[in-house]
């Protein structure tokens, strides 16, 4: 993260709006996987910003979605969801590994809004995604949001569920999903 922040700080330096978009991006992203939502919010902010102003469909996607993600686990899930479907609409179109992980994220802030209902029908749209894709992460993505599922629908304990998320190791790509869950399994 150290090499973003220098990278992020040159690109401010040189006025390259492009460069400090992903820098942005890229270190809120990595900020939340550190639990530090405040800092991971901050420049999830400037990403969204500049995605508008000079990214594409695919850069503002990933920082609604990855902001979306930071608001759900800082406890603003409403607000979270409202960047999540922003997030799908400027999506739509940009690959079924993004939309996947954009329903991923949206079902985990539905979850910590306590809507399971709906969290459970996002995860439903989520998994048949992920069925038709050959993405490296697209398995363990479809076992965190089964998890997901089946705590939603009573079928999983709350103890069993924990009892996975101490055991998770993974790829980033599927860790936010499971700093949901265990949010939502303390909360």
């Amino acid at each position: 993260s150290s090499l973003l922040h220098e990278a992020l700080q040159a690109a401010v330096r040189g006025g390259l709006p492009r460069l400090e978009e992903q820098c942005s991006s890229a270190l809120g992203y990595l900020l939340i996987g550190q639990r530090h939502l405040e800092g991971a919010l901050e420049h999830l902010d400037r990403a969204v910003e500049l995605s508008k102003e000079s990214g594409g469909r695919r850069a503002l996607f990933v920082a609604l979605s990855n902001r979306g993600l930071a608001r759900a686990l800082a406890g603003q899930a409403a607000t979270a969801r409202d960047d999540l479907r922003a997030a799908r609409e400027a999506g739509r179109g940009t690959g079924g590994w993004y939309e996947a992980l954009g329903l991923a994220y949206q079902a985990v802030a539905e979850l910590l809004d306590k809507a399971t209902t709906e969290a459970a029908t996002t995860v439903g749209e989520a998994l048949e995604l992920l069925s038709e894709l050959s993405h490296p992460d697209a398995i363990p993505l479809g076992e965190a949001l089964s998890v997901l599922r089946d705590l939603t629908s009573g079928s999983l304990g709350r103890e069993q569920a924990r009892a996975w998320v101490r055991d998770w190791s993974g790829s980033a790509e599927v860790e936010g999903v499971v700093l949901g869950l265990d949010k939502a399994l303390v909360t």
